[in-house]
C-alpha cells in the first residue's frame, strides 16, 4: 500500500530524532482538505472523485448514495454534484436542505465528513452552466422517461426519449450546490490519529482539535 504524506513524514529515519507531522497544524490540515476536494473534481482517477452523500428521507431514515463530485469553489465553500430532478434525492434536499458528504481514501487514510446545506438548481442559470460543462455521454442518462426509482416490469423495459432530444433531458437534469457549514477531518496513523473540526456556522471560522 502506498504510504500517506504524513506517514512518510513520520517515518523513523536513522539519525533523525524529530520528524514534523504536517497534520499537527490546523492550517495545513484545512489546506489539504481543500486540495482533496479540488483533486476530486479535476481528476477522474482520484479516490475523491466519487463521494457519498447522505440525506434524510420522508420517513426520517437516513439515505446515502455515491455521486460524482463535479465542482468545488473554495472561496464560496461550495460543492456541486448532479442528479435527476425527479429523484428521491432531489426531493429530499428540496424538503430538508441538510445533507452530509463523506469522503475517504484508503491509501492516504484520510476521512472528511462535511455538513452542508444543499440547493437544487433545475432549469436556471446554475443548471444551464452545469449542463454546458456536462459531457454528451452523461447527458444521455437524463433521457430516461421513467424517474429514478420508478417500479418497472423488467430491467430492460426502461424507456428513453429520442436520441437527439436533449431539451427534455435537460429538464430532467438538476445541479445540487452544497454550501459547506462544517468539515470534520480524521487522519488514521499508527503513530497517533488526528481529528479536527472546522466550523463556519457562526459567520467566522472556528477550528478545534477533537479526540479521535
Amino acid at each position: 500500500m502506498r504510504p500517506g504524506i504524513a506517514d512518510l513524514a513520520l517515518r523513523d529515519l536513522r539519525g533523525s530524532s524529530t520528524i514534523a507531522n504536517p497534520y499537527d497544524d490546523l492550517d495545513l490540515i484545512l489546506k489539504k482538505a481543500w486540495s482533496i476536494l479540488s483533486d476530486g473534481v479535476h481528476r477522474a482517477a482520484s479516490p475523491y472523485h466519487i463521494i457519498n452523500v447522505a440525506t434524510l428521507g420522508s420517513d426520517l431514515t437516513p439515505r446515502i448514495r455515491s455521486v460524482v463530485l463535479r465542482g468545488f469553489d473554495e472561496p464560496a465553500r461550495t460543492l456541486r454534484f448532479h442528479t435527476d430532478a425527479r429523484s428521491a434525492k432531489a426531493t429530499e434536499i428540496a424538503r430538508n436542505k441538510n445533507l452530509t458528504v463523506h469522503v475517504y481514501a484508503k491509501d492516504e487514510k484520510i476521512q472528511l465528513r462535511i455538513a452542508c446545506r444543499g440547493t437544487i438548481h433545475n432549469c436556471d442559470d446554475v443548471s444551464r452552466e452545469a449542463w454546458r460543462l456536462t459531457k454528451k455521454m452523461s447527458r444521455h442518462c437524463y433521457r430516461q422517461l421513467e424517474g429514478p426509482g420508478t417500479v418497472v416490469p423488467s430491467y430492460d423495459s426502461v424507456g428513453f426519449g429520442d436520441d437527439d432530444d436533449f431539451d427534455t433531458a435537460y429538464r430532467h437534469f438538476a445541479a445540487v450546490v452544497a454550501k459547506i457549514e462544517t468539515l470534520e477531518w480524521l487522519y488514521l496513523s499508527a503513530s497517533g490519529h488526528r481529528r479536527a473540526l472546522f466550523d463556519w456556522r457562526g459567520g467566522s471560522a472556528t477550528r478545534v482539535w477533537l479526540a479521535p
